[in-house]
Order: C-alpha cells, then structure tokens, then sequence
C-alpha cells in the first residue's frame, strides 16, 4: 500500500526552463538556442546541481567564453526567472494527498544556493513532510544514492512511495529501489495514474 508520495519540482510542481530568462537576454532565437546548446547547457548546469557554487561554476566557464560573460552570470544571478511560475494543478494535487493523509516528500535536482528562494516566492513545498535537495547532499538524480537517502528520509519502504517526475531515467531509476513511478505529463495525468496505484487523490 502506498503511503507516500514523492513530488520532483521542475516541470511537475514549477515551469522550470532556462528560456524563460534567456528570452530576455538573447533576442534571436537561434543564437539564444546556440547559446544554451553549446555555451550554458544542461550539462554544465548538472555541477549546480550537485552543489557548485554558481560563481565557480561561471568563472570557468567564462574563462572559455570571456565574451559571454554577462550572459553567463545571468544563470546564476536571475534563477528565479528560468522559474515562470507554479503548476497550480501539481500544488493542489499535493494540498489533497496530505489531507488525505500521505506523507508528501520532495525530491529535486536543484541548487542549495537558490532553494530557499524558490520555497519562498513560489510556497509549493508548504507542508511536505521532507525535502531532499541535490546541491545541499551533493547527490543528483539519477544516483541510486539519493534515492537509498530519500527512503530513509520519507520512513518508509520503497513500495510504499509513489514518485512524480518529469524525466523517464529518473523513474526508472526510483523503480529500481521499489518505488513506484508515475512519469509526469499533466496533473490530471498525475492524478490518474496514482489513482490507478490505489492512492486515493480526490
């Protein structure tokens, strides 16, 4: 029986994506897609994520780029804006499990740097039992590590968790340590599928 549920926070409880900023900053939207495929991509991203400050992680990659500088700090120092806002469904989905009694956990790939901003401003994780921050353990998804960390955390068995995500490597991975995954599409999606797992979501 599942007991609890486990909520990513890119893409399942916040649009999270870099372009919300960058549209900002780079007008041209081919030269703004060149920038984040070649200049600041995920993969340099990934090193926030597991705890790299943004001013180290910017001064090498300026060292590469000096000519983007700007743009290249603007990653760290606008965050908040790559968030364009809640995903009111995924937030009141979650408001209805904890009252239906579920333990809510978080599990992000996210950097410390910025996350109590992001709880402040945008309040999705109000009420969650637990939260585990990638770039505060220094352990990322898809590391069957953080998973072991987040079992732990949350009290109880693997197959007693449900975990919302966005991205199949990560719910394949979740799977793994028993824990069943719903791959993040829709809240309605979402809250269909958790239904179908015997999770009471209405």
């Amino acid at each position: 029986m599942i007991k609890g549920v486990i909520f990513d926070l890119g893409n399942v409880l916040v649009d999270w994506d870099p372009r919300h900023l960058y549209r900002k900053l780079i007008v041209d939207d081919a030269a703004r897609e060149h920038f984040l495929t070649t200049v600041c991509t995920l993969q340099w991203h990934k090193a926030h994520d597991l705890g790299v400050p943004f001013k180290d992680n910017a001064d090498r990659l300026v060292a590469l780029y000096p000519e983007h500088e700007a743009l290249i700090r603007a990653w760290g120092d606008r965050w908040l804006e790559t968030i364009a806002g809640r995903i009111d469904g995924s937030v009141a989905l979650a408001q209805r499990l904890k009252a239906n009694g579920y333990k809510l956990i978080g599990l992000t790939n996210c950097p410390a740097e910025q996350f109590d901003d992001i709880c402040s401003q945008f309040g999705v994780f109000d009420g969650f039992d637990d939260i585990v921050v990638s770039g505060v353990e220094r352990l990322a998804k898809p590391d069957p590590a953080i998973y072991e960390l987040t079992i732990a955390r949350a009290g109880l068995a693997g197959g007693q968790l449900a975990f919302l995500d966005d991205m199949p490597h990560n719910i394949a991975a979740a799977e793994q340590h028993g824990i069943h995954g719903v791959l993040f599409e829709s809240p309605e999606q979402a809250a269909a599928a958790l239904d179908s797992k015997g999770v009471t979501t209405a």
